[in-house]
């Protein structure tokens, strides 16, 4: 896979919060630290022109606290 560059982040919330996890019939949340970000990003520059390159880029997030995932698709403008 050339030309790609991959990132790899992770979070986490280190004291307890109702945040995560909190629902209307329990609302215990973390209860100390918990991951609550995993995700992996590639980049590539599409060649658009001989001078003109467009950046994009693929993510995929997945938060382990609150069992939810993500994709994200998109690209950046420089000015």
């Amino acid at each position: 896979m050339a030309g790609i560059d991959w990132n790899v982040e992770a979070g986490a919330v280190p004291w307890a919060t109702d945040y995560y996890n909190a629902t209307d019939e329990e609302s215990s949340g973390a209860n100390g630290f918990e991951v609550t970000e995993v995700s992996l990003q590639a980049t590539k520059e599409l060649p658009v022109t001989t001078s003109f390159t467009l950046p994009v880029f693929a993510r995929v997030t997945w938060n382990p606290a609150t069992e939810g995932a993500y994709f994200v698709f998109g690209l950046s403008l420089g000015f």
